[in-house]
């Protein structure tokens, strides 16, 4: 049974903002936040619209930017802010429940998440047994009691975010007042409908929606789209609209509104084995090593240990391949209970 534990929370005398800055160069930039960490109302997460690094004519996804820093908090609380006895791996998160709340003239969105991992020595020990002559693919191999001591070893807790919203609550995303009057009329599953059919008729008129929306049937994780699409689609005064108005009644973001109605990996990968994933695994990176230096470089790495002796990189490597379509199939093996290093590892020996 998994192990149930207290919730951490970072100590530090850097803001978040300082924090996430230096541990996550992938930002690119400074988020635009003040406040704390958002373990209580008190210490909210401040959220600003007109923070001087958010860039002029560019919507403002305020939601997708909880988002990042709930990932980055994660991150710091089981890996970077942990002694290296301490670090974990394998971690996933989930939501719970979401909601609004108001105080003091300021609107707030409190979330709450499950978090799961496996501690550092128990994701090598599990590795080690799966990956060893005896391990998974073996006639003697016992996938259910491998899975029972995954389970056993896994840790859980529950852990809360508060983020001010006051500066983007209420407005689209241009930053135009929301009229609460239309919207508060309409059932949120019928301007789901009203989102699918508009996303029909630009798919009609627009090439480039029609690429990015074919990408998703095809099973391509969102992630691996084009940034610029998500930007087009927030940009566009109709249905960025009605994304905000879906998001004020459910707390559904655009991001999940295009997995939930256009992503269809089901019917492409779920029927397959895990060894013909991994196989379609191989085949993919096949095509991304002969394009990407970086991929080549960290295969080379896996193949012969090296990329396991500098846990920074592998990690960095891991987040990579998880924002590339490939991420599909390695969240799919992750979820079947697959350490991502062993497939790499293994897709590795293949390919070199």
């Amino acid at each position: 049974m998994t192990r149930n534990i207290q919730a951490p929370r970072i100590k530090s005398g850097e803001s978040p903002r300082q924090i996430l800055t230096q541990d996550f160069k992938s930002l690119g930039s400074e988020l635009p936040i003040s406040g704390g960490w958002g373990y209580t109302l008190e210490d909210a997460v401040i959220i600003d619209k007109n923070d001087p690094v958010v860039p002029d004519k560019i919507p403002f996804d305020g939601v997708g930017l909880e988002y990042v820093f709930v990932e980055k908090r994660i991150y710091e609380e089981l890996i970077i802010f942990r002694s290296k006895e301490e670090k974990c791996s394998d971690i996933k998160w989930n939501l719970q429940h979401q909601k609004l709340a108001s105080h003091s003239d300021r609107w707030y969105d409190n979330l709450v998440f499950e978090v799961t991992a496996l501690p550092d020595r128990d994701w090598k020990e599990l590795k080690e047994e799966w990956g060893g002559p005896h391990g998974f693919g073996t006639p003697g191999f016992d996938m259910n009691a491998h899975a029972a001591k995954r389970d056993s070893r896994t840790i859980r807790y529950i852990t809360e975010y508060w983020f001010d919203i006051t500066s983007f609550y209420g407005l689209d995303c241009l930053g135009s007042k929301v009229d609460d009057n239309e919207t508060k009329e309409d059932d949120a599953n019928v301007l789901v409908n009203i989102f699918i059919s508009e996303m029909a008729a630009l798919e009609k008129q627009e090439p480039f929606v029609a690429k990015q929306l074919k990408l998703l049937r095809d099973g391509n994780h969102f992630e691996g789209m084009s940034t610029d699409f998500i930007f087009y689609l927030m940009d566009h005064r109709k249905i960025g609209q009605i994304v905000q108005d879906i998001y004020a009644k459910e707390h559904k973001p655009l991001m999940e509104l295009l997995r939930d109605n256009f992503f269809e990996h089901d019917k492409v990968l779920f029927s397959l084995s895990d060894q013909l994933l991994i196989e379609k695994c191989k085949e993919e990176l096949k095509k991304m090593v002969k394009e990407d230096q970086y991929v080549d470089k960290c295969l080379k790495m896996l193949r012969d240990q090296a990329l396991f002796q500098d846990d920074d990189l592998f990690f960095e490597f891991h987040l990579y391949l998880l924002g590339k379509p490939i991420s599909n199939i390695l969240l799919l093996l992750g979820d079947r209970g697959m350490d991502f290093d062993i497939i790499y590892k293994e897709v590795a020996s293949m390919l070199y």
